[in-house]
C-alpha cells in the first residue's frame, strides 16, 4: 500500500492500491514458433481521493493516469502510455481499469522487464508525488512471450496445474439488478404463480439476465447472492409469495410465503446465498393462493418494490 499525499493541493490520494488482472493462462504460455492469440491486458487501479482538509470526496473527478519509464521525468519520450477517466467516487474509493479500452490499449513492450512509474494527476491538482512503481504483478503480460513451453494446449504435470490455478484465479464480474418499469402490467392468477419478466434492467455486468424472459444464467461457476421481492394489489384474505426457482425445479431455492387479511400492498421478498454452476438458471416467481375474491391480483408497477438482483460473491 502507497501513500500519495500533496499538503498544498487540492486532493490527495490516501492507500493507493495497484493491482494486475490475472490473465487467460491458456494463452499466456505457448510455443515460439507457434502463433497465439492476444493476450488481454489491463490493470486495476484503486484508491481513496481527499480534500485539502482529509475529507473524503465524493463528486466526479477527472483523473489522469500515466505510466512513464522514469520515476521524475516528464518528457514526451517518457510518456508510454496515459489516459484521462471521469469518476465517480463513493466516499472518497474509487476502483478502475488501465488499459482496458481497445482504443487505447497498453502498447507492445510496454511491460518488457523495466521498471515502470505509474503517475496520477486529480482535477486541476499537479501530478502527485512520488510516482508510485508497478511491480511484478503486471509483468505477468511477459507471459506471452514466454519460450520455455513446448505446447501449454497440451501441458501436463505442473505447468498443466499452474494453468489451472490461474484460470481458477481469474473472475470476471457478475451482477445485475432488474426492476418493473412503470407501464408492465404482471397480472397472477389465483392459486397459481408466475416468472416475473423485470424489464428495467439497471445493470447487467457479465450480460446474464433477459429481461424478456424474466431469467438470470450464470455464465461461470461461484458462489452467488440473489434477491426477489414483489408487491402485491392484494385488497383479500389470501397468501402471497416470491420465490427463487433454480433450473425450472418443482421445489423452489427459497421462498417467503404471506398471509394478509384484505391489507393492500402486501410485499413478499426472499434472499438467499447459493452455489451455482456454470449454466444454471434462476427466476424470480410471484405467487397468489386462496384469495377469498378467487381474483387474479396485479402487481403495483413501482420500481423500487418489485425487483431481481443477483451478483457472484466467489
Amino acid at each position: 500500500m502507497v501513500i500519495f499525499k500533496k499538503t498544498k493541493a487540492a486532493y490527495w490520494l490516501a492507500g493507493v492500491a495497484l493491482v494486475g488482472v490475472s490473465l487467460c493462462a491458456g494463452a499466456a504460455l505457448h510455443a515460439a514458433t507457434t502463433p497465439s492469440a492476444p493476450v488481454p491486458a489491463s490493470l486495476t487501479q484503486q484508491g481513496r481521493i481527499l480534500d485539502s482538509n482529509g475529507m473524503a470526496v465524493s463528486s466526479k473527478l477527472a483523473i489522469v493516469f500515466t505510466i512513464y519509464d522514469d520515476p521524475t521525468a516528464s518528457a514526451d519520450s517518457d510518456v508510454l502510455w496515459t489516459e484521462t477517466q471521469n469518476i465517480a467516487l463513493d466516499d472518497g474509493y474509487y476502483s478502475t481499469q488501465l488499459g482496458a479500452d481497445p482504443a487505447n490499449a497498453f502498447p507492445a513492450g510496454t511491460f518488457d522487464g523495466s521498471v515502470r512509474y505509474l503517475g496520477v494527476q486529480v482535477g486541476s491538482d499537479a501530478e502527485m508525488k512520488p510516482r508510485q512503481a508497478i511491480t511484478s504483478v503486471p509483468y505477468a503480460l511477459q507471459a506471452a512471450a514466454a519460450s520455455t513451453a513446448t505446447n501449454a494446449e497440451n501441458a501436463t504435470g505442473a505447468l498443466a496445474t499452474q494453468i489451472t490455478t490461474l484460470q481458477g484465479q481469474s473472475h470476471a464480474p457478475s451482477a445485475f439488478r432488474a426492476t418493473l418499469s412503470p407501464s408492465k402490467s404482471v397480472i397472477v392468477p389465483n392459486n397459481a404463480s408466475l416468472t416475473v419478466a423485470f424489464d428495467q434492467v439497471e445493470f447487467d455486468l457479465a450480460a446474464e439476465y433477459n429481461a424478456t424472459t424474466g431469467v438470470f444464467t450464470a455464465k461461470q461457476a461461484g458462489i452467488y447472492q440473489l434477491h426477489c421481492s414483489v408487491e402485491f394489489e392484494t385488497g383479500a384474505t389470501g397468501d402471497w409469495a416470491a420465490e427463487i426457482i433454480k433450473n425450472n425445479g418443482a421445489t423452489p431455492l427459497a421462498a417467503t410465503d404471506l398471509t394478509s387479511n384484505a391489507i393492500d400492498g402486501l410485499s413478499p421478498y426472499v434472499g438467499v446465498v447459493t452455489k451455482l454452476n456454470a449454466g444454471d438458471t434462476l427466476v424470480c416467481l410471484a405467487g397468489s393462493f386462496a384469495a377469498s375474491d378467487s381474483s387474479a391480483h396485479a402487481l403495483y408497477a413501482v420500481a423500487d418494490r418489485n425487483s431481481f438482483s443477483a451478483a457472484r460473491l466467489y
